[in-house]
């Protein structure tokens, strides 16, 4: 596989799940490294964002030394563990002034967030990709560049459409999201609710848990969108 191809297929990964193990480097322990549980959510370009408290451990860690390294990994079912993908972003942490937009996309995903901003002491976090190691079972072992693994394209006017055109599918568009069900993960979903879209895909929040759908070619404008949201709906 080329390294976009591999790239990609570790950006689906680390779309698809919402926590992963941030590890930081230890104050009170002189270095050590440091794994505590984090939700994340990932911006439309790859990186992902975090939301947490100034009181957290990890937090005093990441403000000495911002390496850090978020592992994600894909569902287990059964079986051997490490038979599963997963994926260990390594990256910088930066104290992130996070839009309404991606605010909005951050509590979509993560509604519980909403209460964690009101309490005055969380704050975004945005983890700089430095490098990525992805495992897609033994012997699809991987190391994948920055400018790999992040996309290169221009991903405003998508934002910016984002918060509108997920409460329209959700208001209006129930029956084509029953059929991404059907004909992608066949499912039958009763009340599918969309959380988010990016340049590759969008997610659904349904009874079977959340589910990833990939379009069939990247999406930069509302137009594309509306297109490829449409084909999708006829497979």
């Amino acid at each position: 596989m080329s390294e976009d191809v591999i790239a990609g297929t570790a950006r689906t990964l680390l779309r698809s799940r919402l926590n992963g193990v941030l590890s930081t480097l230890s104050v009170e322990m002189g270095g050590w490294p440091f794994g505590s549980l984090a939700p994340y959510v990932l911006d439309h370009q790859g990186t992902p964002h975090v939301l947490i408290s100034q009181l957290a451990e990890h937090t005093r860690n990441l403000l000495a030394d911002p390496r850090v390294s978020l592992l994600a990994r894909a569902v287990s079912h059964g079986g051997d563990a490490q038979a599963v993908g997963r994926v260990t972003v390594l990256a910088r942490a930066e104290p992130a002034a996070v839009g309404e937009t991606f605010r909005r996309r951050f509590i979509r995903y993560l509604p519980e967030a909403q209460q964690y901003l009101g309490m005055g002491d969380f704050s975004f976090y945005r983890l700089n990709v430095e490098r990525v190691r992805y495992i897609g079972g033994f012997g699809a072992i991987h190391w994948i560049g920055k400018d790999a693994f992040m996309l290169d394209m221009d991903t405003a006017r998508l934002e910016d459409a984002e918060t509108g055109a997920v409460a329209h599918m959700n208001a209006d568009h129930g029956e084509a999201m029953r059929q991404y069900c059907r004909s992608m993960h066949s499912l039958e979903c009763a009340s599918p609710r969309m959380l988010g879209i990016d340049p590759e895909g969008f997610d659904l929040d349904t009874e079977h848990g959340r589910l990833r759908f990939q379009f069939p070619r990247r999406v930069a404008e509302p137009g594309e969108l509306r297109r490829v949201l449409v084909d999708m709906a006829r497979t």
